[in-house]
């Protein structure tokens, strides 16, 4: 309970005064490199908050740019997905092989840009939005281009699924 209070006083907190409340005490009988004095700062706060996850030792602009990151893996993997599938659909079927390998290439580098938003993102909320959006905008495409109608009622159910992406969207925090 304690190590979480100071874990969250701690994200708060400019890193020079972080510097300063972690400070070195004198410790009688302990050689200096015990004391902390040579250690680096996430190792002498880091057991503070052993019941925090190991990005509780980064300082709070670090954590706030690895949010952002996050995010912005997060849209590249949902354009790359996009383009896969709008690929995937020039295709046909894979009887226009390089159209089919462009598309195949497209979904490896969209998981492989998902992987680390999902270090941050809680795993529900980025697979939420990820398909939520991709099917919008595979929707949106499919109409503009390749002039594909949808009814009534499926046009309701898209909104709402848009609906939900945005909703998730701005309720989502992460650790910061």
């Amino acid at each position: 309970m304690v190590g979480r209070v100071l874990g969250h006083i701690r994200a708060r907190l400019p890193c020079r005064l972080l510097d300063a409340l972690a400070a070195p005490r004198y410790t009688p009988g302990l050689p200096k490199a015990k004391r902390g004095i040579h250690r680096p700062l996430h190792s002498r706060l880091s057991g503070l908050a052993a019941t925090h996850s190991n990005t509780d030792s980064i300082p709070a602009t670090a954590r706030r740019s690895e949010v952002m990151s996050a995010w912005m893996f997060l849209t590249v993997a949902i354009v790359l997905e996009v383009v896969g599938t709008v690929l995937l659909k020039l295709s046909d079927g894979f009887e226009k092989w390089h159209w089919g390998a462009l598309s195949i290439l497209c979904y490896i580098c969209c998981f492989w840009a998902f992987a680390p938003a999902l270090k941050v993102i809680p795993v529900g909320v980025a697979y939420a939005l990820w398909a939520g959006i991709g099917i919008l905008a595979v929707t949106l495409i499919g109409f503009a281009v390749f002039r594909e109608q949808l009814g009534a009622v499926q046009l309701v159910f898209i909104a709402l699924i848009a609906i939900g992406a945005v909703g998730l969207r701005l309720t989502t925090t992460t650790a910061v």
